[in-house]
């Protein structure tokens, strides 16, 4: 499997897979770029995979179908009425040699999935979890998010983790904010920073990666310094969300 981030909007990612038999394309905000990178590959577009409704992960859906003919695979609930696949927690879907599992997700929306590929270690998670951070919580609630979170962060440490958007440095720099003498999101910042100067996309992450610098998965290093030591992990994830959207 080979994987190409297409950014798309203003601060979205779209990735497409391919293989010598076919490929996908996850949350296409826009369906032109696709076309150019498929034109360019000579990959024939098989099925299109959404991790949740909102417009910005699917408003080229309608025009690559129209184009290609794939079909689309997205979560099984009320307000995506595009989908040709209803995927739930367990289906996997197959792309040429390429399998996806599906992971149940929920908190940035309520029906939010994401794709696993035990065969590439590699997930692809939306909005759910970013680098360096996480989703906004919208119609769910924060323990949800933070099962999620919490699962992603549970897969091998080398699994590469592809979110929905270039949030990085903002992020790392809030990160830094609570843990201002933690060397490795310093590190990264700096280097996320000269990435994305060079016009490198900072994602994938890695699980290894976020669980040294995400505070949202550093929940109990983060409990003394918000002087929350006995609080349970949901509660702790609130008081980190909550400062997030004041940042």
């Amino acid at each position: 499997m080979t994987v190409e981030t297409i950014p798309a909007l203003s601060d979205n990612y779209m990735f497409l897979m391919m293989d010598e038999d076919g490929a996908a394309i996850v949350d296409p905000a826009d369906a032109r770029p696709v076309l150019n990178a498929l034109e360019k590959s000579g990959s024939r577009l098989d099925r299109i995979l959404i991790t949740h409704n909102h417009f910005d992960h699917t408003a080229g859906c309608g025009d690559l179908k129209a184009a290609t003919g794939c079909s689309i695979a997205g979560p099984a609930y009320a307000g995506l009425n595009l989908l040709d696949e209803p995927l739930e927690e367990g289906d996997c879907v197959s792309v040429g040699s390429m399998r996806f599992s599906v992971l149940s997700t929920p908190g940035h929306t309520p029906g939010h999935i994401s794709f696993y590929s035990e065969e590439e270690s590699s997930v692809w998670c939306g909005d759910v979890l970013f680098s360096g951070g996480c989703g906004r919580i919208m119609g769910s609630d924060a323990q949800t998010l933070c099962r999620s979170v919490q699962r992603i962060g549970a897969l091998p440490a080398d699994t590469k983790i592809y979110s929905g958007h270039e949030y990085t440095v903002n992020n790392l720099e809030f990160a830094l904010s609570l843990e201002p003498d933690n060397e490795a999101i310093a590190e990264r910042l700096a280097s996320v920073r000269e990435q994305l100067e060079q016009g490198r996309p900072s994602v994938p992450s890695t699980v290894d990666i976020e669980t040294r610098t995400n505070p949202f998965l550093r929940l109990d290093a983060l409990k003394a310094v918000l002087g929350m030591a006995g609080a349970d992990d949901a509660a702790v994830f609130a008081e980190v969300r909550s400062r997030k959207d004041r940042w």
